[in-house]
């Protein structure tokens, strides 16, 4: 079978819109661009950058600084832009923010705030729009809420950790269904502390003492899983998978912060590549907790190097003349 050279970078799937099954030997790099941070309290230092997110619309990248309960947000090269948040309960306020999600038009930020059990809905630049949730096992209120992701219509996903669940909120905030339960199970859940959504609709869930990653239907339907406990490739550290997103390529990057690694996967559980090692350097991680895809250039959440890091990433595969993406052709 005659084969094509395809590099993947950006929205590289675009240009593979007609075809049919993906082939298996995949070419992997993923090159440190530049860091910014450091430990502090300062303007544009951190204290636990747990998650970070790229609103394209506006070209900035957003990080939840954990420990100074605050979010701050910069431009594609590390200039602070501005912030926002100070330790509390009250509406603006923020205690230990974890998950970031955009909404579809860019003029929503949804924040997860794990110790007051709720989302927080701002404008891009900080203004207090909505708080939803509270403590509690009941719809549309949360324990220890973990992740965030919202769907092409505007629906809300929500990784409710401590329940063992994911919930799907309207734009509004309106609780509309649930899907998940403790267990070990196909479908069921240890610690479901990340959420994202494909193109094409289904929804991945990083089910952290379970080790795995869970693939769902737009309806919540298990269809997939993978992972396990280890250090091999497709596997995951003692922390399991904290966090994941699907880029608009359509690969799933799970951090693995056991292994200070990231791992990327094609959208049916194939392993890609990795990388990182533990370490304070270039390209190394202590606790990589968060990852934010924008075109060719990936942000990862140093968490306890107290940074941000960039990445160019490549990948490079042996396609057949006609190329089928299931999950963006539905």
């Amino acid at each position: 079978m005659k084969l094509k050279r395809v590099l993947l970078t950006g929205s590289i799937l675009l240009a593979l819109s007609a075809g049919l099954t993906a082939a298996a030997q995949s070419g992997f790099t993923a090159t440190y661009m530049r860091e910014w941070g450091g430990a502090g309290t300062g303007p544009g230092q951190f204290n636990a950058t747990h998650a970070v997110g790229y609103l394209g619309s506006l070209g900035r990248v957003y990080v939840a600084d954990e420990a100074n309960h605050r979010i701050q947000y910069f431009d594609g090269n590390g200039a602070r832009l501005g912030g926002w948040g100070t330790w509390g309960p009250a509406a603006g306020e923020l205690e230990s923010p974890g998950g970031i999600a955009f909404s579809p038009a860019g003029d929503r930020v949804y924040v997860v705030e794990r110790d007051n059990h709720r989302v927080q809905v701002f404008s891009p630049d900080g203004q207090s729009l909505a708080r939803w949730g509270t403590q509690g096992s009941g719809n549309g209120q949360f324990q220890m809420p973990g992740g965030v992701a919202v769907t092409a219509n505007g629906q809300v996903l929500v990784a409710d950790r401590g329940n063992n669940r994911v919930q799907r909120l309207s734009a509004d905030g309106t609780f509309l269904s649930q899907f998940g339960s403790a267990g070990a199970g196909a479908g069921a859940f240890n610690e479901p502390i990340g959420v994202a959504v494909a193109q094409g609709g289904d929804i991945y869930v990083a089910d952290k003492a379970n080790y795995l990653v869970q693939v769902f239907d737009s309806n919540g339907v298990f269809v997939n899983q993978w992972g396990g406990n280890g250090s091999d490739a497709g596997l995951f550290g003692y922390d399991g998978p904290t966090s994941l997103i699907v880029s608009a390529s359509g690969l799933v990057f799970v951090a693995d912060p056991g292994n200070s690694r990231i791992q990327v996967f094609r959208l049916d559980g194939n392993w890609v590549g990795a990388w990182g090692a533990y370490g304070s350097g270039s390209g190394q991680f202590y606790y990589p907790n968060s990852v934010a895809p924008a075109g060719a250039t990936i942000y990862v959440a140093d968490e306890l190097n107290n940074r941000i890091q960039a990445f160019e990433l490549s990948v490079t595969l042996d396609l057949p003349e006609r190329v089928y993406l299931p999950s963006l052709h539905r």
